[in-house]
């Protein structure tokens, strides 16, 4: 595709203005504020998105609309099973055995009623699939448990999740939309929230807190430029080969811009640290979709099952995507570690430390376009600035508490 470098500053110019109209017109209706983002739970898979979506779907929920919610659901995703509405029971990280290789582990939201009949939801923002995750819920209650995985854009699972291997043969392999079924928060979330605010449109509180809830939704899935926004489609349709380049690559420059600042900050972190106790490994590459990490492993105390993890590079993750360095114990059985830090909204049994990372006394969140605007450069001084600061404060961390870790185990 021949793009001219004048028709993409036109389109960006035509729809900056009419962004700047749509901005005003949100205001007017009271839609920039939003509970969700105010508190900073945007992406809490558990504490935010299950917690809301199951006590929407719970018949004896607090909304006191009975099961006309679930009724909606179950229409929308196309449910095919016998489940018993009149007795359903809905149920939160439901909690179904010890975790081994291929069964155990907890169910983000599980609904079942009394003729033994099971429907499960793997509620996926943008936290990675654990390895065997839906094979381990697709043998609870088998034959009589439809699983489904909920992702934004209704992405298939993993295969680190859906196949089993044993010596490199194929022990188990789930076939999306067969053994497992896929939905997404961008249609069938969506459509069934905006059900569920008409059915409420007499109840003002419950109405509003599903419009809120909307709101956030349409903001995670990108489409918050209203349907009735007719200026904004002219002038993209105008413009429709510069509007096609700047979405296929936008979203590509930004990756490329924080991955090699993850790169840059590795780099200045073997430099300071001493080689003979970490190791730096970054697995995942940053993308839209997954938290990024750096692992700093410990040589020499590798048996402990504790690292050092700084993340996330992607812009998304823990805390709306805030940058933070951190000890995890991987085991998630040192309860007797001491719990420091800013670790408030962190679980305490995988996470013992807590730093977010500052730059000019403000978190650094890599979704954040006017800091990203600061890494685009990486010979200027403003990005070597940023790299030192960043790269400093996690060795001073390191540092500090390696030694703590070190004595913990020798006791």
């Amino acid at each position: 595709m021949s793009v001219k470098k004048n028709d993409v500053s036109i389109l960006l110019k035509e729809v900056a203005v009419q962004q700047k109209h749509q901005k005003e017109i949100q205001k007017i209706k009271g839609e920039t504020f939003n509970i969700f983002s105010v508190l900073g739970v945007e992406l809490k898979e558990n504490k935010t998105h299950s917690n809301f979506i199951a006590e929407l779907l719970n018949p004896i929920g607090s909304h006191c609309m009975g099961s006309v919610f679930l009724k909606e659901f179950l229409k929308i995703i196309n449910y095919k099973g016998n489940l018993d509405i009149s007795t359903a029971a809905v149920k939160k990280e439901f909690h179904i055995a010890k975790r081994d290789k291929i069964t155990g582990g907890r169910i983000d939201i599980l609904i079942n009623d009394k003729n033994n009949n099971y429907l499960s939801i793997e509620n996926k923002i943008y936290a990675g699939d654990q390895e065997n995750q839906l094979i381990r819920y697709y043998n609870y209650k088998k034959g009589n448990n439809t699983l489904y995985y909920l992702s934004l854009d209704g992405s298939i699972a993993s295969e680190a999740s859906t196949v089993y291997k044993k010596d490199d043969k194929v022990l188990v392999s789930l076939q999306a939309n067969k053994d497992y079924y896929v939905i997404s928060y961008g249609q069938h979330i969506l459509e069934w929230l905006q059900s569920c605010h008409k059915l409420s449109i007499n109840v003002p509180q419950l109405r509003d807190s599903i419009k809120q809830y909307i709101l956030l939704i349409k903001k995670l899935t990108n489409q918050m430029i209203g349907s009735d926004n007719l200026e904004i489609k002219k002038a993209l349709f105008k413009n429709a080969e510069a509007a096609q380049y700047i979405s296929n690559n936008f979203q590509n420059i930004k990756n490329e811009i924080k991955e090699q600042f993850r790169k840059d900050v590795v780099v200045k972190l073997n430099e300071k640290l001493d080689n003979s106790l970490y190791n730096l490994v970054y697995p995942n590459k940053v993308s839209n979709k997954a938290i990024a990490q750096i692992f700093v492993e410990l040589k020499e105390l590798k048996h402990t099952h504790f690292q050092f993890l700084i993340e996330s590079f992607s812009g998304y993750g823990h805390h709306n995507g805030d940058i933070f360095i951190g000890i995890l114990d991987h085991s998630g059985e040192k309860n007797t570690f001491p719990i420091q830090g800013e670790i408030e909204g962190f679980e305490t049994k995988w996470w013992k430390n807590i730093k977010f990372i500052l730059i000019n006394k403000e978190r650094v969140n890599l979704e954040d376009n006017t800091f990203l605007n600061y890494l685009i450069d990486p010979q200027s001084d403003k990005y070597q600035t940023i790299v030192n600061h960043f790269a400093e404060q996690c060795f001073v961390f390191i540092n500090k508490n390696y030694p703590l870790i070190e004595n913990y185990f020798k006791k």
